[in-house]
């Protein structure tokens, strides 16, 4: 059985706005109500939130745990009614060999397709967006690793009666060792694409966003860091990207990871919004720096240490909302933290990007998805699904993308 949807009981504000434009806009100062009810579903409770089955794929068969589906984007299909595409991450395993001959167990990842003609009822596999290969180092090393892929969005913009696709995914050179061994300095970067449809993003030109560290051999055409007069080490790795779409405007926001050295700064980490008039191929496009979607205040009004994993979509008034994984620091991960479930706040505004506020100073929170292990959400007004939400288990691994139902 799947588990009810929950409300939280509310609390009341007393707080006064002190000010009142923030409110109503008039001149006396006005006591805050009650912030409305917010529906919720525990993700990692047994029995909730419907696992989505991918007819004609299914998770890597190695023994460990890095398999299953995750990072899933959702983008409902503007020409075909009915019509809903799943863009997500398939883990597996991939033998390889390190420089000096001993044998190794690569952690890969690549992006796959899958396709809903009921409205997001059921999903069929379609094919594989953004594949991992096997590749020498680009950067000149003994080491022939993989080049992997994860952490899809897809987007449309229709014009003239004809739409176009956009789609956006990380790429970066996997070292030769055993485990997840991203060469995450110089290696990791955004790839966005154009094509007339989702499966044609697999085959189309792509333009490279990077950071400053960003190695040349990967032809970087903007160094995002820079556009957004960041100094490096407050964004020395691009992570999660996400495309939303506003009349015809793409705009891309992207996590900017900040680090100490080598050891992660949570306080300077933040969500970034740049934006394109994408015509012509993507090589050619002109990028620039719309703000600060969010950073470490807001993972502190959350309760948590950080926020990871932006998606942003329409909500289903046509309010733009975007979902953020709050997470908590656990360094015994990977990754070194770990979500606790996702948030779905309105848009004020994506362009200059502002989150929509109460008047006592609090993000307006329409849904909330929970679960230690939990996040990685996305939307889709259009989808029967609700909120999708990437589970994992207590080892950090063997992923599933589940349907929460909730609809902000």
């Amino acid at each position: 059985m799947r588990q009810p949807i929950r409300v939280i009981g509310t609390r009341v504000l007393v707080l006064l706005c002190l000010l009142a434009t923030a409110c109503n806009g008039g001149d006396d100062p006005v006591a805050c109500g009650a912030p409305p009810a917010v529906a919720e579903a525990n993700c990692s409770t047994t029995g909730s939130c419907d696992a989505i089955q991918i007819a004609g794929d299914a998770p890597d068969v190695n023994p460990g745990t890095f398999k299953g589906f995750a990072d899933p984007s959702l983008a409902s299909d503007p020409d075909v009614a009915g019509r809903v595409w799943l863009a997500y991450t398939w883990p597996h395993v991939v033998a390889g060999q390190a420089c000096n001959g001993s044998a190794v167990q690569m952690a890969a990842a690549e992006n796959r397709l899958a396709r809903s003609d009921d409205g997001g009822m059921t999903f069929t596999h379609v094919g594989t967006l953004w594949p991992d290969v096997a590749m020498p180092d680009p950067e000149g090393s003994c080491e022939i690793g993989r080049i992997s892929s994860e952490t899809a969005s897809l987007a449309s913009i229709a014009s003239a009666g004809q739409s176009t696709w956009y789609g956006a995914h990380l790429r970066y050179f996997l070292r030769p060792q055993t485990g997840y061994n991203p060469k995450y300095a110089t290696s990791w970067h955004v790839r966005i694409g154009a094509a007339a449809s989702p499966a044609g993003l697999a085959s189309a030109s792509e333009t490279v966003l990077g950071v400053s560290t960003t190695a040349a051999v990967y032809l970087p055409n903007v160094r995002l860091d820079q556009l957004a007069g960041l100094p490096i080490q407050h964004c020395a790795i691009l992570n999660n990207p996400t495309l939303f779409t506003r009349n015809q405007t793409l705009y891309l926001v992207v996590e900017c990871l900040a680090f100490i050295g080598t050891t992660p700064d949570y306080v300077n980490t933040s969500m970034q919004v740049f934006a394109t008039n994408p015509s012509g191929v993507p090589t050619s496009w002109t990028w620039r720096h719309a703000g600060k979607l969010a950073d470490h205040a807001l993972a502190t009004q959350l309760g948590n240490d950080t926020i990871l994993q932006p998606d942003v979509s329409l909500a289903a008034d046509g309010t733009p909302i975007a979902l953020f994984t709050p997470a908590h620091i656990d360094t015994n991960f990977q990754v070194g933290t770990v979500g606790d479930g996702c948030v779905a706040i309105e848009l004020a505004s994506i362009d200059p990007p502002a989150l929509a506020r109460d008047c006592a100073g609090n993000p307006v929170i329409r849904r909330r998805v929970t679960g230690i292990g939990v996040g990685a959400c996305t939307h889709d007004r259009n989808s029967a699904t609700g909120i999708v939400a990437t589970s994992q288990d207590a080892s950090g691994g063997n992923w599933m993308i589940r349907a929460s139902e909730l609809r902000p």
